[in-house]
């Protein structure tokens, strides 16, 4: 049942200034509001806590800061800018005080400062939330606010660090990015308070710092209070070289004239043309070579490219508008009245909400919002645009909380987001005073010329070179500028302020009969129809959204929002009939915008982060911009493959998911979910109230009627979770069925690469991988009809074990299967169903028949991805890193007839030490005769390059000897038995690939020494150049530092640093290995896209691609890693700083074991050319 927790309804005020009066809220919407008895209700509560103190919602950093840092008193200094009221109430709460500094408490932990940068949170928050301020600044007043709060920041950092110590809080780019909003916004004063701090914490004028002063000297007048001022500045700009300066301006007119005013006798020199960057990188040296004679474009087809600058601006036009609108497949017709109500209902609200924002927000400081922060972002914002933000989220609330609510911090945080969106679509479409258009049109013109390249590719090797001379050649920098992205807290505190409007602004009126009533109307639902009537008698007015409070996993009680009921059930009626989708969520029709840096690329105005990572966990990675060059290039060729929807195969799915019922004997073998109303409850438990009265059987039976009950809620919940992911993915396919589409990529910590759409993209499921094929289409040729064959008989799994003679021969004995299963999928023989991948393998087997029907299948124009993959590639890296034969030989690495089965290898190891352990009188050893098969350890021995523990093998082992046909092993005895063979498996393991498991075992002694004596973080960097940080950490805990403190300081993860990084730095190699294949392939003018260790190209092209692959396999493999890694160990942890914090004896130690590389074995790489099942 609910819980009512009534707050102090007359002292509460409303999220936009407004005071809520007391009403009464009867059962309706109470009961309802929510099926789950975990929940209670928080009736609109804009509080930060409910009377039980249970559920905290946002709670601004500011608020954070003041609540749980303990800091000295902020030094006695008078702020250079004027606090204006509205000013002071925002930076208020920013004070506090402690009697010793933050880093004398580190120091009893044995910390410095350099190493409390990267435990701590606080530096990169404060830096984040300047930045975010900077956004917004248009005007004098905001410049004042910015730097009261860096003055206030500064304040407390050096307040809590040593004054010896020179560890500065903000870096230099903010400055310089501060110093040119200055420029076009400030005075004087603002230029000289920030060129006071830039000279505290960095010295003297650097060419990138002059040039931003040499711009505020060209336009800014100088005043008679500032003339002394100025005057002295430009003589020291006059000192500085005027042409690096210039250089670094990137050849900005305004600085040039900001130079010759300090120096008169400055002659600028002209723009140099674009020189492309070289890439570092020893194994990259030949793709140094300037030639484009093998290019071709990605998309040669003539009426495509008549039609590129067309849909490039329907891209600009989607993406300004910030999501789209798609139809769902399961879409039904929705009666024109449920439409118009709905509508009605909206424009009801949003002209509600538009004179509350306007009010409000028109003058902050006397209706200041209930979260300060947020003032200044809001009003950055329309009421117009403000309104349908929230709408949006409405509408999402009340299609979807039938089955899942998210917490209200996620809401706030994708309202948040949405307003940061809004922020910079605006900020983009802003006209330039000086060029005098905006950053899109100057955009769209830039884009329109690269589109020219990229259908025919020459002068420029890759795509980042020809986007980077287009901008160099336009000067138009500014389009490669830096992010716009607000802080996490400045997102919350924003989205904060709009769920609470959605909470106590907007609101229903409802009849006697709890019919809604509208416009002097009553609408009461029934079904999915809606009956109306002139509205009759007195109307009560309720809340549309409720807040509640669920009990999730161990007693953890989050804050939800619900709508009433009565709003549930309408929107219900229409709710699959269209989807609204996020720009970021979909694929694109031209191609994305090349990475020129790690802060600019991907989609056209959307920005999206290069480098994924989870936000507890992440760490800004300094990266070197020309050592970033060939992952950047590697992202833009994957995300430059154009692909078009499958045709033949959607139409196929969306039948089956459309009738389940017809097709149920087939759902699980095809991978497509049921929907929870299908899923069949288990019988009902015994009543809890006859406990006393049971029978130790009749509890046992209860119990285990719980357990069931328990395993349904969960069922539906994953099973509703998968069926709405393959609504969408058929949804956005089907949307886009006559469309080319492009997938931006971007990379995770350790480099691998990832499509950025989630729902629809090749890198999903079988379901997924089986909708896209290459839009550019390619004769098959001599041997493109043999790979064909050969890839339907790989797909299907059934051949693993044997040559490639023997799968050409199954395929040519089998033809006739094939293609009955591309004429008639459901009613032939269904060959294709027993297949690993049958939606694949059904693809390839239509294609094949195609192919086939064709007059001259070496003419045949196919579409159809071909794939290679690796096989165990993670011990294939582990392999050629120790130059082990013979684990080479059982990973493929060596040529040979068959390919090798690693997993039948190990289990027969494992067997013979069984059956010696069972000779020896072990009862565990006996009793598992006969139970050593291959699938039971195949998980294990695949994992265990990935950093798989015993305690996980001994789970991974325990579930695969229960899941046996015919179990052996009684229940008792499979927690023994499962313990055991995760220790045999792991003997054999070492036995077989002994130099494999000496290279993971250094790896985990260097990063336990790493993050337990040095207490940082495990650096890395890839052969190409890429740098890598794990960043796993966790709170410090301490009785020596305060308890506010604890929240904010942090130290590494030992067990996570020491167990994740032998499988994160093999990520690293893969995706390294991925990269390498990616740009030579795009240097031989092949296609090409990849999944990991899945490389994929044309029928054509194939064998040129397993050319590419294994030589760069080599290529990446002669290239010392292990002896690089250690070099980079000694240097990035055993330096001058090191040296004196730690004791000499366990520096010693850390060097001799840095030191310790493994010896390699005699493995002439150089066979791998030659071994067909290395990727097959």
């Amino acid at each position: 049942m609910w819980r009512w927790v009534s707050p102090n309804w007359a002292s509460l005020r409303g999220p936009l200034g407004v005071i809520w009066q007391q009403r009464s809220v009867t059962s309706l919407g109470v009961s309802k509001a929510c099926s789950s008895p975990a929940c209670r209700l928080v009736g609109g509560m804009s509080s930060s806590k409910s009377s039980r103190g249970g559920s905290q919602t946002t709670v601004d950093l500011e608020q954070t800061v003041r609540r749980e840092l303990t800091l000295l008193k902020a030094a006695q200094q008078r702020p250079t800018i004027k606090r204006t009221q509205t000013l002071g109430r925002e930076v208020d709460a920013l004070t506090g005080a402690s009697p010793n500094s933050l880093e004398s408490h580190l120091l009893k932990e044995g910390l410095s400062l350099a190493t409390m940068s990267q435990f701590l949170v606080l530096k990169d928050t404060w830096s984040q939330l300047v930045q975010s301020h900077l956004t917004v600044v248009h005007s004098s007043q905001d410049l004042d606010r910015v730097l009261i709060m860096i003055q206030r920041y500064r304040t407390k950092w050096k307040a809590m660090v040593q004054a010896s110590n020179k560890t500065v809080l903000f870096d230099q780019p903010l400055y310089i990015r501060l110093l040119k909003l200055t420029a076009l916004n400030g005075s004087w004063k603002h230029v000289h308070v920030i060129h006071d701090y830039l000279k505290q914490d960095w010295g003297g004028l650097s060419p990138s710092s002059g040039a931003a002063i040499a711009e505020c000297v060209a336009r800014i007048s100088p005043t008679k209070k500032y003339l002394k001022y100025v005057l002295s500045l430009q003589a020291e700009l006059a000192e500085l070289d005027a042409q690096s300066v210039f250089q670094a301006s990137n050849y900005a007119t305004k600085v040039s004239q900001g130079l010759q005013i300090a120096n008169p006798r400055f002659q600028p020199q002209p723009r140099p043309t674009y020189q492309p960057r070289r890439y570092e990188s020893s194994i990259l040296s030949a793709l140094n070579e300037r030639d484009d004679s093998s290019l071709q474009s990605q998309m040669s087809d003539v009426e495509y490219a008549s039609q590129i600058q067309k849909l490039s601006r329907r891209q600009f036009k989607m993406e300004l508008s910030g999501h789209q609108i798609i139809p769902s497949v399961l879409a039904v017709p929705v009666d024109r009245k449920v439409n118009k109500l709905v509508k009605d209902l909206l424009n009801h609200w949003s002209s509600s909400l538009e004179q509350t924002i306007e009010s409000s927000y028109a003058n902050p400081s006397q209706t200041p919002p209930s979260n300060p922060m947020s003032a200044p972002f809001l009003s950055n914002i329309s009421a117009p645009d403000l309104s349908q933000i929230i709408l949006d989220m409405v509408v999402y609330l009340c299609k979807t909380s039938e089955h899942f609510s998210p917490p209200t911090k996620h809401l706030e945080d994708m309202l948040g987001t949405a307003v940061m969106i809004r922020s910079r679509m605006n900020e983009l479409q802003k006209v330039h005073p000086e060029s005098l258009v905006s950053q899109i049109e100057m955009l769209s013109k830039v884009y329109a010329r690269y589109m020219t390249w990229f259908i025919r590719p020459q002068d420029q090797l890759c795509h980042r070179e020809a986007f980077e001379a287009i901008i160099h050649e336009w000067n138009a920098d500014d389009l490669t500028l830096g992010s716009f992205k607000w802080a996490p807290q400045v997102r919350l505190a924003v989205g904060q302020e709009l769920l609470n409007a959605i909470v106590h602004k907007l609101t229903i009126n409802l009849d006697a009969g709890s019919n809604l009533c509208l416009n002097n109307r009553s609408f009461k639902i029934i079904g999915t129809n809606v009956k109306s009537r002139t509205q009759l008698g007195e109307t009560k007015t309720f809340q549309a959204f409720y807040k509640v409070l669920r009990t999730r996993g161990k007693g953890r009680e989050l804050e939800e929002v619900k709508p009433h009921p009565v709003l549930t059930s309408l929107f219900a009626i229409g709710k699959l009939s269209d989807l609204s989708f996020p720009v970021s969520e979909l694929p694109m029709v031209v191609p994305p915008r090349p990475w020129v840096s790690d802060s600019s690329g991907g989609y056209l105005l959307h920005e999206v982060e290069m480098t994924r990572r989870p936000v507890e966990e992440a760490v800004e990675t300094p990266r070197s911009p020309n050592t970033l060059l060939p992952t950047l290039d590697a992202l833009n060729q994957l995300g430059s493959t154009p692909w078009i929807i499958n045709k033949p195969i959607l139409e196929c799915i969306v039948e089956v998911f459309r009738h389940p019922k017809k097709y149920n004997a087939y759902l699980k073998r095809v991978g497509i979910p049921r929907h929870p109303e299908n899923i069949e409850p288990p019988s009902e438990a015994m009543s809890k109230a006859r406990f006393r009265d049971m029978t130790r059987d009749q509890y046992k039976a209860f119990q285990q009627g719980q357990a069931q009950r328990q395993a349904y809620i969960q069922l539906k919940a994953e099973s509703y979770s998968l069926w709405c992911d393959t609504l969408y993915r058929l949804s956005i396919a089907q949307h886009f069925q006559d469309r080319v589409l492009y997938f931006p990529h971007n990379i995770d910590f350790r480099g691998r690469v990832y499509p950025i759409p989630p729902y629809l993209n090749h890198m999903g499921c079988d379901l997924s991988r089986s909708l896209l094929v290459f839009a550019e289409g390619k004769p098959l040729g001599p041997k493109g009809l043999d790979w064909l064959k050969l890839h339907t008989v790989n797909l299907s799994g059934f051949k693993k074990k044997s040559s490639i003679r023997e799968r050409m021969q199954y395929a040519e004995d089998n033809l006739s299967l094939f293609l009955d299963s591309a004429s008639d999928p459901f009613g032939g023989k269904m060959w294709w169903l027993e297949s690993e991948e049958p939606w694949q393998t059904l693809g390839a087997c239509i294609e094949l028949r195609n192919a086939l029907s064709s007059s001259d299948p070496t003419n045949y124009i196919s579409h159809l991805p071909i794939h290679q993959d690796g096989s165990c590639n993670g011990l294939q890296h582990y392999a050629a890193m120790g130059r082990d034969s013979l684990g080479a030989k059982f990973v493929n690495l060596i040529p040979s007839e068959c390919p090798q089965d690693v997993y039948g290898e190990i289990a027969s190891i494992l067997e013979r030490k069984r059956s010696e352990d069972a000779q020896a009188g072990n009862p565990i050893a006996i009793l598992l005769n006969g139970a050593i098969q291959r699938k039971v350890i195949k998980q294990t021995v695949m994992t265990t390059v990935y950093g798989v523990t015993k305690y996980g093998a001994k789970l991974q082992i325990a579930k695969q000897l229960k899941d046996i046909e015919n179990p052996i092993i009684p229940s008792d005895k499979l927690g023994e038995a499962s313990v055991y063979l995760a220790h045999r498996t792991f003997d054999s393991l070492n036995e077989m690939f002994e130099s494999s498991q000496k290279i993971q075992n250094w790896f985990i002694s260097c990063a336990d020494m790493i993050s337990t004596d040095f207490f940082r973080f495990v650096e890395w960097e890839t052969p190409l150049g890429l740098a890598c940080v794990q960043s796993y950490q966790k709170p410090l805990h301490s009785k020596n530092l305060p308890l506010g403190l604890r929240s904010l300081a942090r130290k590494p993860n030992t067990s996570k640093q020491r167990n994740g990084f032998p499988p994160n730095f093999v990520h690293s190699l893969d995706s390294s290995h991925m990269m390498l294949t990616a740009l030579h392939m795009w240097r031989r003018g092949c296609t090409y896209a990849s999944v990991h260790d899945c490389f994929r190209t044309h029928p054509a092209t194939v064998e040129i691609m397993n050319e590419v692959c294994r030589q760069q396999f080599i290529n990446l493999h002669s290239y010392p890693i292990l002896e690089e890694l250690s070099e980079a160990f000694l240097q990035n942890y055993i330096n001058e700083d090191t040296k004196q914090k730690l004791d000499p004896v366990q520096l010693a130690k850390a060097e001799q074991t840095f030191r310790a590389v493994p010896k390699k074995g005699d493995l002439d790489l150089a066979v791998v050319k030659h071994s067909t099942f290395f990727f097959s």
